[in-house]
């Protein structure tokens, strides 16, 4: 999807006590969600944080991957990797395309929530458009972030009560019911 970024906020997070903090980079997170994104065509992986030590990881690991001995060894984790930057705040990445709309993804129900399907259609239809679909680690966005949203989408929903799945996993799920071939 040449019109869509994916966004990892580590910034403007809620913590389980409520607070507003910054989260971790994982190692994890950076090479799963980026293949998440190289397998269904998203051409930009943006990984936000303002942290001078999480920057210095990312980099790292991307050094490696792409340009270092893992590259070498592994091409197929290169090309993921390749589309990853990085920003210190979304903003940035909102004055870096001028007509993008930002949909937001929550664990837990809106009253503007849009299915996967009805956003499906509207980014496939919308080609002059490019959307921003922000994912946060932690628990959630701030109000900051979700007050710039123009788009909710519905939540993840198991069979059970338990719903805290590790944004990877929520990342690959919304990616296949956005733009996968079998949903």
């Amino acid at each position: 999807m040449k019109n869509v970024t994916l966004i990892l906020l580590h910034n403007n997070i809620v913590n389980k006590h409520g607070n507003v903090v910054e989260t971790s980079i994982t190692n994890i997170d950076i090479h799963d969600i980026a293949r998440t994104c190289k397998t269904y065509g998203i051409t930009e992986y943006a990984v936000v944080t303002r942290l001078q030590s999480q920057k210095r990881l990312l980099e790292e690991v991307i050094d490696y991957w792409v340009d270092g001995k893992g590259g070498k060894i592994n091409p197929d984790r290169r090309l993921a990797l390749e589309i990853i930057n990085h920003y210190n705040d979304i903003n940035a990445i909102i004055e870096k395309y001028e007509n993008c709309s930002i949909i937001i993804t929550d664990a837990k129900k809106h009253d503007r929530n849009i299915s996967y399907l009805d956003m499906r259609n509207i980014i496939k239809s919308q080609k002059d458009k490019h959307f921003l679909l922000v994912f946060g680690t932690g628990w959630g966005l701030d109000s900051l972030i979700t007050s710039k949203s123009e788009y909710v989408l519905e939540p993840i929903e198991g069979d059970s009560s338990y719903n805290h799945l590790s944004v990877r996993a929520a990342c690959a799920i919304i990616c296949d019911r956005l733009f996968g071939n079998n949903f």
